[in-house]
Parts: structure tokens; C-alpha cells; sequence
């Protein structure tokens, strides 16, 4: 994903339409493309269970590209609204359906939402939460954790 800059407008273009058209504005006067804003995220339950505060301290952050969309289970299903953490090679987290900001602070946000997991019995939803930040900050150290005054949804 990516954001293209012209004369002081922003538009959201997909990588798929990136690649095909960027070749053709390529050349285009004052065009700035600038790479998705990057975020670490730490997941708060795994399978439904919240981590402890000490396994969450411990629990190392990915970094990823944050998308908000909606898409269908089967084709032709219904749309569900999404949360998903995404790098050229994919999701690196399940995505979290219905997600909703639960926290904000100066240097991080919380989504909560419904995490999807097929068992032998079918589908079943549990909670997730995810705890978000810049992976600037991250990467530099920053921690939203320390700080009760930064820990968004704690």
C-alpha cells in the first residue's frame, strides 16, 4: 500500500494499482510516494486466554502493515469488517473481526475484536485484543508498557 502526494492531496492507492499505474506518473512533476506507516503489535489472549501482565511484557512485537477492510469468508459470503497485520508475504497475524479502538494515547492505540479459529467442531470466536504502536518506537525502545500514562487500554 501506498500514498501517493501531488500538490498537496493524499490518495490511498493498493499495491496492485500502484504497480500497474506507477510506471505512468512515475514522471508526473512534485510526486512523493512515501511507504505505509508501519506498526508493532502485541497480541493481549492467545485462543481466548489473556496473557498474564508478566507474559505480556515478555511477548515480542510484529511489524506490520495495519488494514482495516471488509471481506467475505466464501465467496459470495457477507462482508465482515477487519483488522489485519500484513507484509509483502502475507498476514503475519489472524486478523480480528468487528474491530473496535478500545484506548489512545500520545504514542499507541488498542483494537479489540473477535479472533476466528476453526476447531473439529466448526468455527468459534474468542476475543483479541491487540496492543499497537510506530514500530519506530518500538524499534527505538519506546515503551508504551512502562508508562501507565501510555498504556493504551491496560
Amino acid at each position: 500500500m501506498y500514498f501517493f502526494h501531488k500538490a498537496g492531496a493524499f490518495t490511498f492507492w493498493s499495491n496492485a494499482l500502484a504497480n500497474a499505474e506507477l510506471s505512468a506518473i512515475e514522471s508526473a512533476e512534485q510526486l512523493y510516494i512515501h511507504p505505509a506507516m508501519l506498526f508493532a503489535v502485541v497480541t493481549a489472549y492467545e485462543r481466548g486466554r489473556r496473557y498474564t501482565e508478566k507474559e505480556f511484557d515478555a511477548k515480542a512485537a510484529v511489524v506490520g502493515e495495519l488494514m482495516i477492510y471488509e471481506a467475505a469468508r466464501e465467496s459470495g459470503g457477507p462482508l465482515r469488517r477487519m483488522a489485519g497485520l500484513t507484509t509483502p508475504m502475507g498476514h503475519v497475524l489472524k486478523p480480528i473481526l468487528e474491530p473496535r479502538l478500545t484506548g489512545m494515547t500520545v504514542l499507541s492505540f488498542s483494537l479489540r475484536g473477535l479472533e476466528e479459529l476453526e476447531t473439529s467442531r466448526g468455527y468459534v470466536y474468542v476475543l483479541q485484543e491487540w496492543r499497537i504502536t510506530e514500530a519506530r518506537h518500538a524499534q527505538k525502545g519506546y515503551s508504551t508498557l512502562d508508562n501507565p500514562r501510555h498504556a493504551a487500554g491496560r
